[in-house]
């Protein structure tokens, strides 16, 4: 397990890895490269880095209810409530990409496909279970799925600074709406579809204000 925090006060920002599977592998080693980035900057506020990985961790995904249940989502939660951050990070590592882009999601899953940031980095939101239950509407919650076999290091770091330096969901989507403007619009759209209550996973839920 790797666990890094890194300066005090407002705002209170945490990343997370590791959350089912074997994805850790993979996604960790991107968490301590940003860990040593953000060694070398005088950060605004705090920034919390975990990573949940487990050798035999079973792999349910974080859209299903089941997940909650498990002591990966167990843990998630606790360092949540724990941590209370009003910007929050989850880093994923796929093998499907098709899957993930399918417009399809809304049916199959309640929700919308991710979003290509380029060199297969997808992005989007998290959990709608997390978002409703742990967040409010104007907190910064988002997730970065990247390839097993991503070779653009450098490009998710530079989204991942974005976050990490970010002081709230308005600066943090200013900043990558100037690099990924048709991406980041896209993103708002899910949003307030979120709050609209216009996909039929959010039907379920109540959102918070």
């Amino acid at each position: 397990m790797f666990t890094e925090d890194f300066g005090d006060g407002i705002p209170i920002r945490l990343f997370v890895s590791g959350l089912h599977g074997k994805e850790h592998k993979y996604t960790d080693l991107f968490l301590k490269s940003f860990a040593e980035k953000v060694s070398e900057k005088e950060l605004k506020g705090k920034l919390v880095l975990r990573s949940l990985a487990r050798e035999e961790r079973e792999y349910v995904s974080t859209l299903e209810q089941e997940y909650w249940n498990t002591e990966a989502g167990s843990e998630l939660l606790s360092i949540i409530e724990r941590v209370d951050p009003t910007i929050y990070l989850e880093l994923h590592s796929y093998t499907n990409y098709s899957s993930l882009k399918d417009p399809e999601r809304y049916e199959e899953k309640g929700v919308p496909p991710l979003v290509d940031f380029g060199s297969g980095i997808l992005a989007g939101s998290v959990s709608p279970f997390l978002r409703v239950n742990k967040f409010q509407r104007n907190d910064f919650c988002f997730l970065l799925d990247i390839p097993r076999d991503l070779n653009e290091e450098a490009k998710l770091m530079s989204i991942m600074e974005v976050i990490g330096e970010g002081r709230d969901r308005d600066e943090i989507l200013k900043r990558l709406k100037a690099r990924f403007p048709d991406q980041t619009r896209r993103l708002k759209r899910y949003h307030r579809a979120f709050y609209n209550n216009e996909i039929c996973y959010f039907s379920k839920v109540q959102p918070k204000e």
